[in-house]
Formats: structure tokens, sequence, C-alpha cells
């Protein structure tokens, strides 16, 4: 049927995908006329192409514009008919009701709505006709297939389907498709499908959808409510009845429900709906025995092994909300629709209510959003009832399941670990179970790894609990999250750990916050997420989370309580790092007063607000004070701690840094003894690999390059680069200081290497090591130099 696409065409059909049927109809009896037609279901390879659409258009003599209300609605439609009646090519086809914008009321329509097909025929080919007409013989319908469908929009005379088609169906085209494409494959695997999602997602919206707009595929569509037991045995006893079946009276109902599966078995053209279903459980005695027409499931059970191929909902695309609320609302607030469209979660039910509402009422959308975030428990009261009997049956069947879904609800919705929840259900099968159970009736998504929760879901059972409830439920989050991060969150080997958790974390400070409950585990979980994120290299969110925590402590416990000194001591080095030394510099001494009153002057924790003082009046350039500090911590630590802990090599580092930084010839050499000291006791602790032991070959590169000693300068630093990039994200500033230093001294080194490279005489085995050497240093240039 497709034509070549250079061959002039004398009409191109411009419709929208929920008229696919109609346009098909309208260029299958325009070709079998004798006209040159283009058409996207034919002509197109795959997919949507806008801008071949609008060359077919801009090439044909006349386009046929389908109207209908989807038409009107879509903005490529428009661009296609106003090019055409530009050019006075416009010949509009009406195949549904709808408003005819004014700006197209003076063109005369062909109007086929609820037409007999052959009076539709000749009244389309009437209007197109501008030659005396020539013999037309009807071909077999629909192309390229021996048993005919019926003409678009004539419903099957066997159609039971509860629901008039919905004029703003919007979106899902793509899944429409697909799924029509699924049962008509031919494949035996594919001719059930199980549409499932939550509640609310739209299931048995794309059921109706799919049975209107594929309506002349079948002979007999029946829909059947599936949620009980009692209703879908008296829908399948109803089609009996409409079958006309000797067995339509019977009083056994097996024998009825038998004997329209063995009819439906051995009659092909039918589709079923099986509407709401609950679980495969009692299912196989509904199903024929045969693969001689289609089903559907909607469910919001995703399980559904092997009776069907499943097909998941998901919420709408973000596009497709906003579209829908401009359409729905007529209302032109792109920005509003779209906050309105987080707001919702993009869940269709509550975008329909939101819409019903905008426009009962006669408001804007940015109206309904400040109503919503006034009155929100009572502006989703329609959506609970979606919820209500699921959570009402967890309540007896899984209990457990009802409380991981209570406390979900105060975690963030999406990627929730299944390991945090392992703290409240520690038995895998328990855990097991629950999960299955919330799956079963649509409450959350799952991978093997993360269950998720729609925001609006957690919305509704927030509000909907007492403020005692929401108090204990909040605190128990927060303490499960809490025990589950990790303790030290500055170690880069915890980071793995740290991330699933993160976002939870805040979310679950935000309602201890809001709630005035467990602030002390909230602040102590403020401060690991903010040493979590200022240890990443994000600086900014580090610092912000932790003035929050040294706040929130100071809250509880007042100025002067040791805690506070903890928030201060890790605020401070963020502060640091952010090059903000005389902020860091005051939170420090206000951390090293509190800690000598309370704790004593020769405390560890003493020596760690000196370490951290030292290393901010470093930065400041005030190397004397920065010494006496570090040395004062490196002797308490030492008595403290013993010769061989992580605070000395701390401690000796920093030293080695200042001694560093006052360029003396003899303080270089004391400056190299303190980082060997370091380092040697950081590798006997933690490994060659860790991030602290590339910043002790880092620091022992600066002084070996100021000392002279460029190659071990130069082999000190590539052993901290790797060590960097292999465990710090790649945008870490420790890693771009050291690609930095490595830049600077590959400038310097490289001439040196070739001038000794120059000078050695003929057979000298030096000149295969500064070969190598000057071959990397070649292959590292370009990552390095601008």
């Amino acid at each position: 049927m497709a034509h070549d696409p250079a061959e002039s065409k004398d009409f191109f059909i411009s419709y929208t995908s929920a008229d696919r049927g109609w346009a098909e109809w309208i260029a299958w009896q325009l070709d079998a006329a004798g006209y040159k037609v283009v058409l996207q279901a034919w002509d197109f390879a795959a997919g949507t192409n806008f801008i071949s659409q609008m060359k077919a258009a801009a090439e044909a003599k006349r386009t046929i514009a389908v109207y209908s209300p989807a038409y009107f609605k879509s903005k490529f439609s428009e661009a296609e008919w106003s090019a055409a009646f530009a050019k006075g090519a416009l010949v509009p086809v009406r195949v549904q009701p709808c408003d005819i914008p004014d700006f197209l009321r003076p063109v005369v329509y062909t109007d086929l709505v609820e037409m007999p097909e052959a009076a539709a025929r000749e009244r389309l080919l009437r209007a197109v006709r501008q030659t005396p007409a020539r013999p037309v013989t009807a071909p077999p319908y629909p192309p390229g297939q021996a048993k005919a469908k019926r003409f678009p929009g004539q419903l099957p005379a066997i159609f039971a389907v509860p629901l008039p088609r919905n004029p703003n169906f919007t979106g899902r085209d793509q899944m429409l498709e697909d799924l029509h494409q699924k049962l008509n494959s031919g494949r035996s695997a594919a001719l059930i499908q199980a549409i499932s999602g939550m509640g609310g997602v739209g299931k048995t919206s794309l059921a109706l959808e799919y049975c209107y707009r594929f309506a002349s595929d079948y002979d007999l569509i029946w829909w059947l409510r599936a949620e009980q037991c009692a209703t879908l045995a008296a829908d399948y006893a109803n089609l009996a009845q409409r079958l006309e079946l000797p067995e339509k009276n019977s009083t056994n109902q097996p024998q009825i429900i038998a004997a329209v599966r063995d009819w439906l078995t051995h009659n092909s053209g039918w589709l079923l709906v099986f509407d709401n279903a609950v679980d495969v459980k009692g299912f196989d005695e509904y199903l024929p025995h045969s693969t001689t027409g289609n089903i559907l499931i909607t469910s919001r059970n995703p399980a559904w092994g092997n009776v069907a191929a499943p097909l998941p909902v998901q919420q709408l695309t973000r596009a497709e909300s906003v579209r829908f609320l401009l359409q729905r609302t007529n209302r032109d607030e792109p920005e509003a629709a779209d906050k309105l469209s987080v707001l919702l979660g993009d869940l269709p039910l509550a975008l329909t209510h939101a819409a019903s509402y905008i426009e009962a009422k006669d408001i804007s959308i940015t109206d309904y959003i400040s109503r919503l975030q006034s009155y929100s428990k009572k502006l989703l009261e329609p959506i609970k009832g979606t919820w209500a009997l699921s959570l009402e049956n967890l309540r007896s069947e899984c209990p457990n399941a009802l409380r991981l879904l209570f406390l979900c609800v105060f975690l963030t919705p999406d990627h929730i670990p299944r390991t945090l929840l392992r703290a409240k259900l520690p038995d895998d099968l328990d855990l097991d179970d629950a999960i299955e159970a919330l799956r079963r009736y649509g409450l959350v998504e799952t991978t093997q790894t993360f269950i998720s929760v729609h925001r609006l879901l957690q919305k509704v059972i927030r509000e909907d609990l007492e403020q005692d409830a929401q108090r204990a439920l909040a605190t128990e989050a927060l303490k499960m999250v809490k025990g589950q991060f990790p303790e030290q969150p500055e170690d880069f080997r915890q980071w793995p750990a740290c991330a699933p958790l993160f976002s939870h974390a805040l979310e679950v400070i935000k309602h201890a916050e809001s709630l005035q409950i467990a602030l002390p585990e909230a602040a102590a979980l403020l401060s690991s997420a903010g040493v979590y994120q200022g240890k990443r290299g994000q600086l900014e969110s580090g610092r912000d989370l932790m003035t929050r925590s040294l706040e929130l402590e100071e809250q509880v416990n007042g100025p002067d309580h040791p805690n506070v000194a903890i928030r201060a001591n890790n605020l401070a080095d963020t502060l640091i790092a952010l090059g903000q030394f005389d902020l860091a510099i005051q939170h420090l001494q206000r951390a090293l007063r509190i800690d000598e009153s309370a704790r004593g002057p020769d405390h560890s924790f003493v020596a760690i607000r000196l370490f951290n003082l030292g290393r901010a009046l470093l930065r400041k350039g005030d190397l004397k004070t920065s010494l006496e500090y570090a040395k004062r911590a490196l002797e308490i630590d030492e008595k403290a701690l013993g010769p061989c802990h992580h605070r000395v090599a701390l401690d000796s580092d920093l030293i080695g840094i200042v001694l560093y930084h006052r360029e003396e010839k003899d303080d270089l050499a004391n400056a190299l003894t303190y980082a060997r000291r370091a380092l040697s006791i950081d590798l006997e602790l933690f490994g060659p690999n860790h991030v602290e032991i590339a910043t002790h070959w880092n620091n022992i590169a600066m002084i070996l390059a100021l000392q002279g000693d460029l190659i071990n300068a130069w082999n000190c630093y590539r052993k901290a680069l790797e060590i960097y990039t292999s465990t710090l994200p790649p945008d870490h500033p420790y890693t771009q200081i050291t690609r930095k230093n490595l830049a600077e001294l590959l400038t310097y080194l490289r001439p040196l290497i070739m001038r000794e490279h120059a000078s050695l005489k003929s057979g000298d085995p030096k000149a295969d090591v500064l070969n190598r050497l000057i071959a990397e240093l070649d292959s590292l240039a370009p990552t390095l130099l601008p």
C-alpha cells in the first residue's frame, strides 16, 4: 500500500492516533478510487516523524483533516491543517461529534458521523471528486485481510462495556498501539495481556479506550467485573444469555461457565476484559482453551505468572500530565500545570479530579494549587477511596505489610531499599510475604533491590493518621534510617551504603522537625548526612546540612553541650574545604572551649579540635600558630591513643605540610619524615588503596618536588591520582587538585628529562628508563594539560 515517496500525492491524511481506524478507512477508499494517498501508518517506517509528515502534507495536492475531539487537541494536527488551509487545499471530514474552532467553521466539512458504510463511502468520494466519477469496486476490508472489519466507529453487535468513551483520554497512544500489536501478533503467549498498576493509574481507562479505539477489530467485546467471584460468575452468565446458549437458564453455575468457555474456544473475533482482577487463584476456569480471541486483564497485582503477558502501567509522563490539564481545563498555564503534575505525582485519577474541580469552580490552575496546599486532605478525599479497601484488607491479611507501608510514607517515595525494611522484619520470609502483599494490592512497585510508593498515596495515608500516630511512626522511621546509616560516613568505603539512604535520611529529618520528635537523633543523622556530602565533594550541600544539625543540637541541648562541639567541629571541617577559614576558626575555638571544659585538656576530642584549628590556620597562612596546635594535637593523641593510631598519622601529616610551607631546608627534611611516618601508619591500618593513602602520597610528592626530586615526585603524584580516580567521583576536589599538581609538574619535568636524555652516552642503561618515562608523560599530557 505504501507509495514511492517521490511520487506526487493527491491526498495527505491528517489524523491523530485515536482515529487511526478512520484514517485507514478513508485512505483505503481513496486508494481504491484511484487517488494517490500518503498515510503515516502505512508510509512512514516507524514512529511518528513530524518533519516527514509536514513535508508530505506540503507536497500533497490536498490534505484531508479527520475531525474529532482528539484532533483539535493535538498541536501536531494543528500544524498540518493550518498549512493546508493557508494554500486552500483543506478537505475536512468529521468522524465524531466535536466543537470546530471558529477559524475553521467557514470551511465546509463532510460529515460521516453515524452514517452507514456505503453512504459514507459515497459521501467521501463525492466530497473529494474533482473530475467525473470513475467506477468504484469495494475491496476486501480491512486492507490485506480476507475478513472485513466493520466500518470505523461502528460497535460490534455484542458489546458490553460499562462506560461511554472518555473524550478527554490523553496520552498512552504508544502503549495502546503496542497492546494492539501484541494482541494481534498471532502468538498465543501474547493473546492475554495483564494491565497492572496501582489504583488510580488508569488501568481501566486504558482498557476502556482500547475497546472503543479498536472496536472494529472484534465481533464481540464483553466486560467482566472480576474483583469478586460472584460478579464475575454473574457477568459470565449474562454473556451466556446474550449468546443464546442452551445452558443460559441453567442453575448450575459451573455448567454455564463451561458452556461460555466452550463457545469462546470454538469461535473467533472476540475480546474479553476482566476488570480489577485480584490474583491468579480460580482464574483458569474462566479462560477458554484456545487462542481464538483476545483477553485483557486489569489488576493491581502484577504477578500473573503463566496466565498472561505483563503490561505494567506507570503514571503519565510529565508532558502527558501537563497536556491533559491544559486541554481538560482549557487554561493557558503551562508552568502551573507542570507544578500541579508534580504535586499529584502524574497520577491520572488525581489529575482528573483536579481538572474537574478547576472546571466546575471556574478557577485557575494556580488557584487550585493554592487550595491544595491549604486544604489537601479535603481535596484528596475522593482519591483516598481508591486505596481504602486495599488498606483495610491488608489490616487483616498481613499486618506486617501495613506496618511497613505506614513507615514508608515518612520516607522518600522512590528507591526504598529492601535492606532498610529488613530492620523491621529481619526474617526474610516475613519480609517477602509483606512485600508480596503490598504488590498484590498495587500499593508499591518493586525491583529486586528497592520498593517505591506513590507520593500521593503517602500523603493520603499521612494526613489520615492522628497526630500521635504520625509522631510515633515518624520516630520509628527516623530511628530505622539512623540505625542503618554508616557511623563513619567520612570513610569512602562506606559511601555505597550511604548513597541509597541519603534521600530517606533527609525526608525523615524533615518530618521529625515538622512534628518536633526525636530531635537528638535527627541532629545526629543530619550531621552524618552532611559529612557524607562534604567528603564526597558536595561542599555547599554538606555545609548546609551540618549548619542545620548544629542549630538543632543547640535547640535540644543548649549552647555548651559536648554534642554541640561535635556538630561545630564537623561543620568547620567543610568550611575549611570551602575556604571560609575565619568562620571555621570561630566554630573550632568554640568546640575547643566546650571540650576542654567538659572532657579535660588532654582528651582525644580536644586533640581533634586542635588538629582542625591547625588546618584552618595553615590555610590562612598563620604557620607558627598552626604548627603549635598540630604538635599539641600529636602529643595528646600519642599519649591517649598510642603511636600507631590513625589520629597520630593525621597529626604527623599536618606537621609535615606546615613545615613544607615554611620552605626552609631543614624544615623540608623534617616535613618528609613526618609525611612518611603518616604514610607508614595508615598503610598498616588501611592497605594501599585507601583515600587517606592517596592524600599521604600527594603530600609526599609536594615535598619531593620542592626538594627538586621531580621524578619521585611524579611517581608519588601518579600513585595518588590512581587511588583518587578509582575511589572518588571524577569531579571530586581531591582528584582535580592532584591532576593540577601533575600538570604543573609535567611542564617542568619533561624538558629536564629530555635534556638529561640528550646528555647520555650511547648505550647508557638509564636511557631505557628515561624513554619509558617520556612515553608516560606524553600519554598523560592530553588528559592533564588544557
